[in-house]
């Protein structure tokens, strides 16, 4: 028997800048959730509460309990748009 080690490649996350402002501005244990769930985003096939945004071609929402995350990839690269409460972040 041989065991091979492979290493997985990791998938760049980019923040946009309304993101990084947003998750500053909530309580450290609620970000460490959201960040959590955001790199299970980087794993094939995604892992998570997802789910296609209607009219938006591309992009995605990940559900993190009353949070959500809008998100799609591009160039390979998984870019985070916005992160809000769930009431909020559609407006």
């Amino acid at each position: 028997m041989e065991t091979v080690d492979r290493q997985e490649e990791l998938m760049e996350i980019i923040y946009h800048k309304s993101a990084i402002k947003y998750l500053k501005s909530i309580e450290k244990k609620t970000r460490d959730g959201i960040l959590a769930s955001i790199d299970l985003l980087t794993q094939h096939p995604p892992v998570g509460d997802i789910k296609p945004m209607q009219g938006m071609n591309g992009m995605y929402r990940l559900r993190c309990g009353k949070y959500r995350v809008i998100y799609g990839f591009c160039d390979g690269k998984l870019e985070i748009m916005k992160v809000g409460a769930r009431g909020d972040i559609y407006k």
